[in-house]
């Protein structure tokens, strides 16, 4: 409540986390002004909440600290989320890593900007050399099938950037 705050210390301080609390606290005191430090906190009702702490000295006119402004916002539901778009992320890298067939990542310039395991082996580069190439570098050298050229509007990319659709079952060289 309003009465269990004002005028007193926030008490939403983790069993075993008490220092460092004190510790950020002590950096106002000594004229320092924190913003966004996430923290780890326990409520009243002992459940734990993630909380962004946002404080600054209160100074007389002389300077001296005599108190201490924070705000602390409800950070619980963010970083629930980051955490759960973190592990989607592992799986999606961990599915892209392991596929049985070559995934290459372009951004809308024709970048590469990823490209797995598969196609180091596929096209026989190392990722070093892939990432950063455009999907059209005169060193790819890209043929039809009967060896002849392979006109730029009909590449994968340029296809998909044109119409918007997916491209399936192109056949093309890479010398």
């Amino acid at each position: 409540t309003e009465e269990e705050v004002v005028g007193g210390y926030l008490p939403l301080v983790p069993p075993g986390r008490k220092t460092e609390f004190r510790k950020l606290l002590h950096r106002v005191w000594e004229g320092e002004t924190l913003r966004q430090e996430e923290l780890t906190r326990v409520r009243k009702d002992g459940s734990p909440i993630e909380v962004s702490l946002s404080a600054a000295p209160i100074l007389d006119r002389d300077g001296a600290v005599i108190g201490v402004m924070s705000t602390l916002a409800d950070i619980t539901e963010r970083k629930e989320a980051e955490q759960a778009l973190a592990q989607e992320r592992a799986l999606l890298r961990k599915v892209m890593e392991t596929s049985p067939v070559g995934i290459v990542v372009l951004d809308a310039q024709g970048e590469i900007l990823f490209a797995n395991v598969f196609s180091e082996n596929l096209l026989g580069l190392h990722r070093s050399g892939i990432a950063g190439q455009a999907y059209n570098a005169p060193e790819w050298e890209i043929s039809s099938l009967d060896g002849g050229p392979f006109p730029e509007r009909d590449l994968p990319f340029r296809r998909v950037m044109d119409s918007g659709e997916a491209v399936f079952d192109l056949s093309l060289i890479h010398i």
